[in-house]
């Protein structure tokens, strides 16, 4: 698909495909969920029943009941148990973004709901889940999705920081 439309006149002209972000590009204002150790992180990974994985998202090693940060303007649109992820949060962003929020209680959280950026929405559930059920820490999982794709959420991030924005 083009980014230029026939403008009827001889000419062409930016779609308006062509101005919005182009696609895994992460918007420039986006937060870091939690500041807690990456414990696992995007892509393939070895699976604790054996065999590889992947990991469209990374694994936050967090404390119980610590709050986790809305890393954009969104409106809730899923809360609730998630297979994989556990008890679940679910943010709609400008753009076309969702931000996945995994292991977490969010309690008066309904859908519908909207969210600030950096505003503490949910805490990180005491329950581990299976892949780290043996650790003493509590896994945040978090991903961020644009249609069917889900940029790696820390190189994006760490871009963003490092550029000072």
């Amino acid at each position: 698909v083009s980014p230029f439309k026939h403008n009827g006149m001889g000419g062409t002209e930016e779609s308006e495909a062509a101005t919005r972000r182009p696609r895994g590009m992460v918007p420039e204002d986006t937060l870091w969920p939690y500041e807690g150790k990456i414990v696992s992180g995007f892509g393939w990974e070895e699976s604790p029943g054996g065999g590889r994985r992947w990991n469209s998202g990374v694994t936050l090693a967090g404390a119980p009941g610590e709050p986790v940060q809305a890393v954009l303007d969104g409106t809730v649109i899923f809360s609730g148990q998630r297979e994989g992820y556990g008890n679940t949060v679910i943010l709609e962003h400008q753009d076309g973004f969702l931000s996945y929020y995994g292991n977490v209680s969010a309690d008066g959280l309904n859908v519908g709901d909207k969210v600030q950026r950096g505003t503490n929405f949910a805490n990180i559930s005491a329950k581990p889940s299976s892949d780290h059920s043996e650790e003493n820490f509590a896994p945040l999982f978090f991903e961020l999705k644009r249609g069917e794709m889900a940029p790696n959420p820390e190189a994006a991030i760490r871009r963003l920081t490092v550029a000072g924005r």
